[in-house]
């Protein structure tokens, strides 16, 4: 085993209407407010170590009509010394940027090992806007007006449109997945410094959430894992006078056990850049956005059976 041995766990089957609720940052997990015991930090195996939240089961079921919160910092590793069935929906997507409609427009905040979006600024040195957090981290433009880099994971993340917009964010991590990685943040936007009536450009959107699945026997993803970037924000003004955020970078999955059988969903898709488009007031159409942020890594391992149809994953 790539992790930690599974030594001992609780033999869990969930049913229909039930709430789970996993922090990683706090160790803690309960079905329907009762503590069923609290998880352990195990580093990845690869060559560069990520602290997980793990938790270890005998056997463990979470069947459809299950809420599921997963919250915290730290990427999430779900452990079984047998089998693991999934039919229920993991919500672990990066949060959108904020829009700029007055105030300090503030990032989307990463969860789960996903990187936060940085905030929307001004041309003001002073105010500027922030750079995406995370290896892929969206970059920030050189003129008000302009947008936010996309953040990079998978691939690298798209420029924002025009000339001072920011860079997309470099790649990073394995096609393996030894590190399960979260997303990277995409970047705010610049707004004007205008001394009697300064604007701020719109925020980046966060990076995905990291998720580790293993299992001893069968693996059943019959639900949906949804692992992608969030968007970057967008303006109620005309792009010149408030530049758009980037989109988080998509997260990653890992999963590996002795057979797996994939009939519902996993996604690790790149946020959207904030944007606007139209008819300008001098005639001609125009397109003004926020770098889009690259989609993340999924990962797939098993022994024997059938190979599982990928044509759910995105």
């Amino acid at each position: 085993d790539l992790y930690l041995p599974l030594n001992g766990g609780l033999d869990l089957t969930l049913q229909s209407g039930d709430t789970l609720v996993i922090d990683t940052s706090a160790l803690t997990i309960t079905r329907n407010g009762v503590s069923l015991g609290t998880g352990v930090v195990g580093n990845t195996a690869g060559s560069s170590p990520q602290a997980v939240a793990l938790f270890t089961f005998s056997n463990l079921t979470i069947p459809s009509g299950v809420t599921v919160t997963i919250s915290g910092s730290r990427p999430l590793g779900l452990l079984s010394r047998g089998s693991m069935t999934l039919n229920s929906y993991l919500p672990i997507y990066g949060s959108s940027g904020d829009g700029s409609y007055g105030g300090v427009p503030h990032g989307g905040v990463g969860r789960v090992g996903g990187k936060s979006g940085g905030d929307g600024g001004t041309s003001d040195p002073a105010l500027l806007p922030q750079a995406g957090a995370g290896s892929g981290g969206g970059g920030i433009p050189s003129s008000s007006g302009y947008h936010g880099g996309g953040a990079g994971h998978g691939g690298a993340g798209m420029a924002g449109t025009g000339t001072y917009s920011g860079a997309g964010g470099g790649s990073y991590g394995q096609a393996a997945i030894m590190d399960i990685s979260g997303g990277s943040g995409g970047a705010g936007g610049a707004g004007n410094s205008s001394a009697t009536s300064p604007t701020y450009g719109a925020a980046g959107g966060a990076g995905g959430g990291a998720l580790l699945l293993l299992a001893r026997g069968q693996m059943t993803l019959g639900g949906s894992i949804n692992v992608s970037g969030g968007g970057g924000g967008y303006s109620n003004q005309f792009s010149w006078s408030r530049g758009f955020g980037g989109g988080g970078s998509g997260g990653s999955v890992a999963v590996a056990a002795k057979s797996i059988s994939l009939t519902g969903f996993i996604t690790a898709d790149g946020g959207v850049g904030g944007w606007e488009s139209g008819y300008g007031t001098f005639g001609g159409y125009y397109l003004d956005a926020g770098g889009h942020g690259a989609g993340g890594r999924v990962a797939l391992y098993y022994q024997q059976g059938p190979t599982p149809s990928t044509s759910q994953v995105s």
